[in-house]
């Protein structure tokens, strides 16, 4: 399996929005807060960098405790495409919050593919301070494979055709509105004209 498939699950869900920018799902909503740089991969392993932002932090200016869960969940599901074609679903998330990083470090995430069976696969994901190596948090993301879930890229290929479908219903739309404000902006001059008319006529008879 190439580990070009986990990058590209990423990078996919920052790429494929709606024609006003609006996410097509939540990994999408997510990963475009989050910012993932570095992203490299390997068989059952792959790592990212984030920078701590005031998007991703709390109000005592470190790194959200939301946010870590979130890149368990992301970055783990990335890791088993390393090796699958099929992403799963999500049977168990844990997290072991121990230590934190502040607004203008940054995080690595280290996610490492334990085990995968027929049906059930286990991700370990670790996050560390990039300044000191101090280990941030520690989770599990337990997965659940199910015969007929169609591989990830046939997903990802729908939601490249449901972000078409919609931009291309946003073009006709507005090149309706653009048809019709046509012959309105028309009816209104030549309102304007006729009203113009009627005052020059309107006028000798008003000096009588």
């Amino acid at each position: 399996m190439s580990n070009e498939l986990g990058i590209g699950f990423l990078r996919s869900l920052l790429r494929h929005r709606a024609p006003d920018g609006a996410s097509l799902c939540f990994d999408t909503t997510a990963l475009s807060t989050l910012q993932l740089e570095s992203i490299q991969a390997s068989p059952g392993r792959l790592t990212a960098s984030m920078p701590v932002t005031d998007a991703v932090a709390n109000r005592y200016g470190t790194l959200h405790g939301g946010c870590i869960a979130t890149l368990v969940d992301t970055v783990g599901s990335a890791a088993l495409l390393t090796l699958s074609q099929k992403g799963g679903v999500s049977l168990n998330i844990n997290v072991n919050y121990l230590s934190k990083v502040s607004l203008g470090g940054t995080v690595l995430i280290e996610a490492e593919v334990v085990r995968v069976g027929q049906r059930i696969a286990t991700i370990d994901v670790r996050l560390k301070d990039a300044a000191n190596g101090a280990l941030v948090a520690q989770g599990t993301h337990v997965k659940y494979i199910a015969d007929n879930e169609p591989p990830i890229m046939v997903l990802i290929d729908q939601q490249r055709q449901r972000a078409a479908a919609l931009a291309s219903a946003s073009s006709a739309t507005s090149g309706a509105g653009e048809a019709a404000a046509g012959p309105a902006t028309g009816s209104l001059a030549a309102a304007a004209g006729a009203g113009q008319a009627a005052q020059q006529q309107a006028g000798p008879r008003s000096r009588l």
